[in-house]
């Protein structure tokens, strides 16, 4: 999604945040040269960005949690035993 999208498609609201001048100079600089449409385009994305890898996270450690419990394997196991015949017949009808 381009960054100027970002900021068209969502309902807004205003706040203030303190940034260190080093990213303030540098998204500067790229608003300067055409890259960003602006300050508030970057930190929407920047955030876009952070809360997507945080929840890809969260989903990550729900779905390892998983691999430890026992009963889920079990079922996998038994679903596998359960359709194993099916998978073969299929194998064999694509040829």
């Amino acid at each position: 999604m381009a960054v100027k999208e970002l900021l068209i498609q969502f309902e807004t609201t205003r706040t203030t945040v303190t940034l260190p001048v080093a990213l303030v100079e540098r998204t500067q600089s790229l608003i300067d040269r055409g890259l960003l449409p602006s300050r508030n385009a970057a930190i929407t994305a920047a955030l876009e960005s952070l809360l997507d890898a945080l929840e890809r996270q969260e989903i990550d450690a729900a779905f390892a949690a998983v691999a430890d419990d026992a009963s889920y394997r079990e079922l996998n196991v038994m679903i596998d035993e359960t359709f194993s015949d099916a998978g073969w017949e299929a194998l064999n009808l694509e040829r």
